[in-house]
């Protein structure tokens, strides 16, 4: 059972076909998505499956803070599972040229996140870490 059906069980929000036809789109997803390609490959799953279910159910996990919203400028807004979610915990580099989405880790820029926010005085609870910039040529 996938983290998502486990909550929506706890919260006594039905498990119907379309809901479990975009769990499993999301569950394996590798990446980020929009609602179109949530829609498409979940529609192959469920092919009863409409357009606004993806949205309303979307919305849910997105209030749950299992499911992720990006709205990087100049590219159709994201979605990914949450750290809660995935149980991992990742920043985000963005191709200006392409709109490519790369993800990255550092626990050293978490660390000095953390050192920052206890010098002003702050228990950091969270951080989100964007970066836009071009391909360089030589990588």
């Amino acid at each position: 059972m996938s983290v998502f059906e486990k909550i929506f069980k706890q919260k006594g929000i039905s498990l119907t076909a379309s809901r479990l036809a975009v769990f499993n789109v999301l569950e394996n997803a590798s990446g980020h998505m929009t609602i179109n390609g949530i829609f498409t490959a979940a529609k192959q799953l469920d092919p009863g499956l409409g357009l606004s279910t993806v949205y309303r159910t979307v919305n849910t996990l997105c209030s749950l803070n299992l499911l992720e919203k990006h709205e990087f400028p100049d590219i159709e807004a994201v979605y990914e599972k949450t750290a809660a979610a995935a149980k991992d915990h990742h920043h985000h580099i963005i191709d200006r040229d392409n709109g490519k989405i790369e993800e990255f880790s550092s626990c050293e820029l978490d660390n000095l996140l953390r050192k920052i926010a206890r010098q002003n005085g702050y228990d950091m609870l969270g951080h989100k870490i964007e970066i836009y910039g071009k391909k360089l040529q030589n990588k």
